[in-house]
């Protein structure tokens, strides 16, 4: 003879396989073992299994879920409180809140000391500013560019980063190069900025490889990278976003132009980064020099700003582009490595070291 504990629910379909209640044991028992084991089976296909995000397991569970580890599934007991998750997720989804970006994003200091240049060839005003920030005084030595971060809505990345080419940052392969872009500049209706969006493309799909991603809810994601130390954050563009409003998406709508060099000196203005930004075009700079004390909090909060950016593609609060230039469709020097994660989503995220060993094991 088996006991089992069977809910009320269950009582009629125990009964018929062959359960009897037994007052004395205040349980069910089946005369037959293959008899309990034949309504176990009935049972756990009657369990509702739902794709559960890691950032969602704790409201999953607070509705009764749990994790069958065999099958990798997140399971409820009853249909009602799976239906009652998903209800709550359907309210979740895509909910804003009122003046996210402002709050968070938002800089307003006063007594900043600045220089500023309003010209054409926005590339020398930079060089000049910093070979005088770090009193470089020979004219054939280049100023070392270890970090360069950006917030731009257009780039020209070949420009930018083609060392055969301009380069004209002298950037490395090693220097730390992020860049949050609008993405608008990941997909446009203008003839010229398709051309320069071809030629991003056709530049970063060489330097573009994924991971792939099998978390425990069995779901899978290819994460898009890029080797060189590359970082690019997409931000997806609206013309009219109601920041204002609670419950509504949260759209960056970027527009502004930030250049921070080896984290502690600015440029903040009108330019670009295109060759048309940096050369040609009449624009405007600011140069912010992180040395001088009255500019300390502001070089210190820009930083800041890309590590919340950074945070924001995991938290998913702001919108963001999935894949820059839709790479996905192309399999051209794609590397994949399945990462299988049961409990702690972060667990590869935050371990730069192994990225960098498997970015150096499978590079091209």
């Amino acid at each position: 003879m088996r006991y089992l504990d069977v809910n009320y629910e269950d009582k009629e379909k125990a009964k018929e396989f062959g359960a009897r209640w037994n007052p004395k044991e205040g349980k069910w028992g089946f005369e037959k073992e293959e008899d309990a084991q034949k309504f176990l089976d009935w049972k756990e296909n009657q369990k509702t299994k739902v794709d559960v995000s890691y950032e969602d397991r704790e409201k999953a569970k607070e509705f009764g879920a749990r994790w069958n580890p065999k099958k990798k599934k997140w399971e409820f007991e009853k249909e009602e409180d799976a239906q009652k998750f998903l209800d709550w997720k359907k309210n979740q989804k895509n909910k804003g809140e009122k003046y996210y970006i402002h709050k968070k994003f938002a800089i307003n200091l006063d007594g900043i000391v600045a220089d500023i240049c309003i010209d054409k060839g926005m590339k020398g005003f930079i060089f000049k500013k910093l070979r005088e920030a770090y009193k470089i005084t020979e004219k054939d030595k280049k100023v070392s560019i270890n970090s360069l971060k950006v917030v731009m809505p257009y780039l020209d990345f070949k420009y930018l980063l083609d060392k055969d080419k301009e380069n004209p940052f002298n950037l490395t392969k090693d220097s730390k190069k992020v860049f949050v872009i609008s993405s608008e500049e990941v997909k446009s209706d203008s003839y010229e900025e398709r051309l320069r969006l071809k030629r991003n493309r056709e530049f970063l799909e060489n330097l573009t490889y994924y991971i792939k991603k099998t978390y425990g809810n069995g779901k899978t994601v290819k994460e898009q990278n890029f080797e060189d130390n590359i970082e690019i954050y997409p931000l997806k563009y609206h013309s009219f976003p109601k920041d204002y409003e609670a419950n509504e998406k949260n759209y960056f709508s970027l527009h502004s132009k930030i250049y921070l060099i080896n984290e502690k000196y600015a440029f903040i203005g009108s330019a670009n980064l295109t060759k048309q930004g940096l050369k040609t075009n009449y624009e405007t700079l600011f140069f912010v020099n992180g040395n001088i004390e009255q500019n300390k909090e502001l070089i210190k909060k820009l930083n800041k700003f890309f590590c919340d950016i950074k945070e924001e593609q995991r938290i998913k609060k702001i919108e963001f582009e999935d894949n820059i230039f839709n790479y996905g469709k192309s399999e051209k020097n794609n590397i994949e490595v399945t990462q299988d994660i049961e409990k702690n989503k972060t667990e590869i995220e935050n371990d730069k070291s192994l990225l960098e060993k498997i970015k150096a094991l499978f590079r091209v």
